[in-house]
């Protein structure tokens, strides 16, 4: 599937920090949302966008057995997410998939790259485990809140009280 050119998003994935769950590419086994970016935005036609998201409250981190994180923690975790995440995209060049049936070759390993990821509390070893989403990587959104955290390519402004 190849993603046209739009100048509009079908779909927001929204993907909170740091309690999401998921497949884990980590020997710190920390989840990373790339598999179900890659999904989601395989059904919207390659019109998705991630929308950024993070919460500190102890009640959500204790659900995945995670200590309360301060907001310095929090926003290093953010980052060190969507860096990888933007990595694990990149992995895979865009003409990687051959699909080849002559020869039975799926995919050129030459166009798929290795990432090392080594953040602050996990690592991301290896390369992303589906080919990379139809349009290169997905718009990152993030509130304006996160928008240093997240470096998004758009950010999403609170509304001024009423």
């Amino acid at each position: 599937m190849t993603a046209r050119a739009t100048a509009r998003i079908a779909r927001f994935i929204v993907i909170s920090l740091p309690h999401q769950t998921g497949p884990s590419f980590s020997s710190r086994t920390r989840p990373c949302p790339a598999p179900s970016t890659r999904r989601e935005n395989k059904t919207a036609h390659g019109r998705a966008a991630w929308l950024v998201g993070a919460t500190a409250l102890p009640e959500a981190l204790a659900t995945v057995g995670r200590p309360p994180l301060g907001s310095d923690a929090l926003r290093r975790e953010v980052t060190d997410v969507v860096e990888v995440v933007r990595r694990l995209w990149d992995s895979w060049e865009d003409d990687a998939v051959i699909k080849d049936v002559a020869t039975g070759r799926y995919l050129d390993p030459g166009k798929v790259h290795q990432v090392d990821f080594d953040g602050e509390t996990f690592s991301v070893k290896g390369p992303l485990i589906t080919p990379r989403p139809p349009q290169g990587s997905l718009v990152v959104l993030a509130p304006d809140t996160l928008a240093d955290a997240a470096r998004p390519d758009a950010e999403r402004l609170r509304r001024p009280p009423s």
